[in-house]
């Protein structure tokens, strides 16, 4: 076992080392997932410690949005059977030591079946955290939005700035509608965006080990447009309603909106 060869050169050691990392890696040596001792609650106690890893790839990134009630997904797709390697870094001590990934003999599909389910899952993560950091984006935006609609709030000689900032913050709820579901906290039901969509499709395509059906793929491409459709919007927005805000504010010799990252 990888823990044995660490043994009594580092057992000492591990008391007083603030991080631990764990890392998983395919056979030819790139990162799948990594944890740590700091941020990932890994054990790194004195003596022997035991972590299990759930063989899935990493999900998507959280929507931090306060006022919204996300669909976190931290986990991706499971990967294939074959061989894998972890490697452990404690203080100065690095240990790598290879695994297999066994197929489960219960399951009928083929290599290439699974793949392709493989390959969708990813591909819908990828959509999915898309999605999330342009909810995100749009998110800050319309924080600085808000700053600068009570900063000009009463001032007769900004309401240039007031009727741009209009313009821009309702496109931006309109695209962000379209992107989440913006009213879960309600009584009543609404139409779920994207984010909930992409969601319920990897749920759906990963729920048993079998080649993806048609409808499934057919399900991910619409979702898939509709997203570029509206990712392209947004650009368009902040090309246009976006300029107009930040020539209004350069006009009131003030500083300009921009997007986050």
């Amino acid at each position: 076992m990888l823990v044995d060869r660490l043994g009594a050169a580092i057992a000492g050691q591990v008391a007083h080392v603030v991080d631990v990392t764990l890392v998983t890696l395919d056979q030819q040596g790139n990162v799948l997932r990594a944890y740590t001792s700091e941020a990932d609650g890994l054990p790194a106690r004195p003596g022997v410690n035991r972590f299990v890893w759930n063989m899935r790839l990493p999900g998507a990134p959280n929507v931090t949005a306060p006022d919204l009630e996300p669909w976190h997904r931290p986990d991706g797709p499971m990967v294939l059977p074959g061989t894998y390697q972890v490697r452990l870094t404690v203080g100065d001590h690095r240990l790598v030591q290879p695994f297999e990934i066994e197929p489960d003999p219960r399951i009928t599909a083929s290599r290439e079946e699974l793949q392709a389910q493989f390959e969708l899952l990813q591909a819908i993560i990828d959509k999915l955290s898309l999605t999330n950091v342009t909810i995100n984006q749009i998110g800050a935006l319309l924080a600085q939005a808000k700053v600068w609609e009570q900063r000009t709030a009463g001032l007769a000689e900004s309401e240039a700035v007031r009727r741009a900032l209009a313009a821009l913050q309702d496109e931006l709820h309109a695209i962000r509608g379209r992107l989440i579901d913006v009213h879960m906290r309600e009584a009543q039901l609404w139409p779920s965006g994207l984010h909930e969509k992409f969601n319920a499709l990897f749920d759906a395509v990963d729920s048993a080990d079998y080649v993806p059906t048609r409808q499934s793929r057919e399900v991910f491409a619409e979702l898939s447009a509709q997203l570029d459709a509206l990712v392209e919007r947004l650009r368009r927005v902040l090309d246009e309603e976006g300029g107009a805000l930040n020539a209004a504010i350069r006009d009131a010799g003030l500083a300009p909106i921009g997007l986050p990252g």
